[in-house]
C-alpha cells in the first residue's frame, strides 16, 4: 500500500496531464490579440484604450472597435481643461494648412489604421475601475474610415478591399 503523501503528487500530475491533453485534443487555439488605440492632440497622447479579439478580424473590422473602446484620459488630456461636468465635448484641431495631414488630432488603432482630422467629439461615461471614461463618436469613426491609412500588411489581409463605408 502506498502512503497518502506519495499518492498526492501523482494525482496532481495526472490531473494536469489530463487537462493538457484535453485542451490539445480540441484542435482549437485560443489565441488573443491585444489591440491598443490612442488619440493624440497636437502631438501629445491624450486618450488611450485597449480591446482584444481572436486575431482573425481584418483592419476594417479592427477600425470598427473604435466605436466600442472606452478611453482613459492622460495628464495631457487633463491639461486641456475639459469641463468636468460635460457629458460631451468637442475638440478642434485645425492646423495651418488645408490638408487633413495638417490637422492636430490623430486617432490610431493597432492593426486598424490611423487617421488625422480637424474635430473630435467625445462622450463621457461613468468612470470605471480602470479609469476609462470617454468614447469616440461612432458617426465620426465612420467618416474617418475613408481617410485612414493602413499598412501594406493590413491592406493585403482585407477580406473585401473594394468595399467602401456608406
Amino acid at each position: 500500500m502506498i502512503p497518502m503523501k506519495a499518492k498526492t503528487p501523482r494525482l496532481i500530475l495526472a490531473a494536469i496531464l489530463g487537462v493538457s491533453l484535453f485542451c490539445m485534443g480540441t484542435g482549437e487555439a485560443l489565441a488573443a490579440r491585444l489591440i491598443k488605440a490612442s488619440v493624440s492632440y497636437e502631438g501629445k497622447l491624450i486618450l488611450k484604450g485597449t480591446w482584444s479579439d481572436s486575431g482573425s478580424v481584418d483592419a476594417d473590422g479592427v477600425w470598427e472597435y473604435l466605436k466600442k473602446i472606452q478611453f482613459v484620459p492622460t495628464e495631457a488630456f487633463k491639461a486641456l481643461k475639459v469641463d468636468p461636468t460635460a457629458k460631451k465635448t468637442v475638440l478642434s484641431g485645425a492646423g495651418k494648412g488645408v490638408a487633413l495631414s495638417d490637422s492636430k488630432i490623430t486617432v490610431s488603432i493597432v492593426a486598424g489604421g490611423e487617421s488625422k482630422f480637424r474635430q473630435l467629439t467625445l462622450t463621457r461615461l461613468a468612470k470605471d475601475k480602470q479609469g476609462r471614461e470617454w468614447m469616440l463618436s461612432p458617426e465620426e469613426v465612420d467618416v474617418w474610415f475613408a481617410y485612414r491609412l493602413i499598412g501594406r500588411r493590413e491592406a493585403a489581409q482585407l477580406r473585401d478591399p473594394k468595399k467602401l463605408k456608406k
